[in-house]
């Protein structure tokens, strides 16, 4: 089940603004993998680090498999790999647990979350138990309106896809209901599991991290990377887990 804008809203919608639902991309219980896909030309793999059939990718690419057991079910995101033993995923995949299983091609290794957004953005990092062997994310910054990117998950708790977009604008977050500045709006809607993935461009920069689905215009929307700093430098305690 899906949360709405409505009750995950962090304030009064400022005068003006459109009011929209979104969908963060959570998994309630796992119930199926699917196959391998073509998603707009560019393919869904079978493995977990796209090594197959990915020629229209840059490698590596910082993507990880983010799977929570949490107090009333379990979830399967996606998470960036930003440092040595170091991602960030989006707050709702964790929800209230305060461990997950952070996987990649290699392996399989135990995670805690170590901090939230100050600000109350979508975002938790997590600290690795012990490094994975995927390096971490080049990051870069001012994404524009027409620019071409991929967003990197596990729809529907599935294999690894990457999924081909456009920029459709830099928007403000308050538009959308949501804490800080700005949200990168893209041109197609994404499945459950891709939250918290990375949303590179053409090569293999990190733009941005997938945030959720605006239902009413079926769009995209993800956290752009400029706004990772805060919940990277001065994170905020998360919460005591209730489980």
């Amino acid at each position: 089940m899906h949360d709405s804008a409505h009750s995950r809203g962090s304030g009064d919608r400022p005068h003006g603004a459109p009011s929209r639902a979104w969908v963060p991309f959570t998994l309630g219980v796992l119930l199926a993998v699917l196959a391998g896909t073509v998603v707009r030309g560019v393919s869904a793999q079978a493995g977990i680090d796209g090594s197959e059939g990915s020629d229209l990718l840059p490698a590596p690419v910082a993507v990880v498999r983010v799977e929570v057991d949490g107090c009333r079910e379990q979830r399967v995101g996606a998470g960036t790999v930003v440092g040595d033993g170091v991602v960030v995923t989006a707050r709702h995949v964790m929800g209230d647990a305060a461990r997950a299983v952070v996987i990649d091609a290699h392996g399989a290794v135990g995670a805690t979350v170590t901090g939230i957004d100050p600000l109350g953005r979508d975002l938790a990092v997590l600290r690795l138990d012990e490094s994975l062997s995927t390096p971490p994310a080049r990051l870069a910054w001012d994404p524009g309106a027409g620019d071409d990117v991929v967003a990197h998950g596990h729809p529907r708790g599935g294999p690894v896809a990457h999924v081909a977009l456009s920029v459709v604008s830099v928007a403000p977050a308050l538009a959308y209901e949501q804490p800080g500045e700005d949200l990168l709006v893209l041109d197609g809607e994404l499945a459950p599991g891709m939250s918290g993935g990375p949303v590179t461009d053409p090569a293999g920069l990190v733009r941005g991290l997938v945030l959720g689905t605006e239902t009413r215009s079926r769009t995209g929307l993800a956290i752009p990377v400029e706004e990772l700093a805060d919940v990277l430098e001065t994170p905020a305690p998360p919460p005591a887990s209730p489980c």
